[in-house]
């Protein structure tokens, strides 16, 4: 493969997520498909950030995230309970107290 057949392949790639959310850079997603991607709910999400529990960038006033930090937290938090926000301030003082942060 060329460095032209690269490009173009990159440039087809970028412009059908630029197609799906024409207003979002290629590569992240809203808070709708982060959720969805995650099997919970958009407040959960908003917990998530809240708590400093998962990555995020802000795109005018949205928060947008990237498949691999949505990754990295899914990998970082399992065996926890982070079901409510009572559950995820115990969780984090749990894994503090395990010295695993």
């Amino acid at each position: 493969m060329t460095m032209i057949d690269r490009a173009e392949s990159t440039m087809t790639e970028n412009q059908m997520l630029t197609d799906r959310n024409p207003d979002l850079m290629p590569g992240y997603m809203f808070k709708p498909e982060a959720a969805k991607y995650l099997l919970t709910t958009e407040r959960k999400i908003s917990l998530y950030v809240k708590y400093g529990l998962l990555r995020y960038a802000k795109f005018g006033k949205n928060y947008v995230f990237r498949k691999e930090w949505l990754d990295q937290f899914a990998e970082d938090w399992t065996g926890y309970d982070l079901s409510n926000e009572e559950k995820i301030r115990y969780s984090i003082n749990a894994r503090r107290w395990k010295g695993t942060h």
